[in-house]
Order: C-alpha cells, then structure tokens, then sequence
C-alpha cells in the first residue's frame, strides 16, 4: 500500500482555503492600536469625574460617551434620551 501524502504546497494551499472559511485571514491588520498616554490621560480624567456623587443620569452617559469615542477613535455626541 502507498501513502500518498502530497506535496508541501498542497498542504499550504488547503491551509489557506481552511483559513479563508475561518476569516483568520487579515485578522491582525483588524487589531485596533493602543489607546496612547495622552488617551489613556483623558480615560483617567474622565473615570474621576464618574465618582462624583452628584452627577446625573445625562452626565454620566455623557462621559461614558466620550470614554467610547476615545477608546474606539469616534468621537460620539452627547446623550440625547
């Protein structure tokens, strides 16, 4: 009985079709960049401003909104219920 295992190149091309049916491929390029230390400053800044207990409802959402924007590079606008 002969094992015909096939070539390296049959192996890669079945490796790229699996890999296209499971989106694997370009995933890396979706990574989003890490937020940077002015960012990260503005995050800080406006998690402090969550911990005043007078806040309201609108301004929370307000804040949490901007904490979006920032984390996903959108700049979102106020809370409007």
């Amino acid at each position: 009985m002969v094992l015909n295992l096939g070539t390296p190149q049959d192996y890669y091309d079945a490796m790229g079709r699996i890999e296209q049916r499971l989106e694997l491929v370009g995933r890396p390029a979706d990574i989003p960049e890490p937020v940077s230390e002015s960012e990260l400053g503005q995050l800080k800044t406006l998690a402090e401003q969550l911990f005043a207990s007078e806040l309201g409802y609108e301004k929370r959402i307000e804040i949490v909104a901007q904490m979006c924007g920032l984390v996903s590079g959108v700049i979102r606008q106020p809370f409007s219920p």
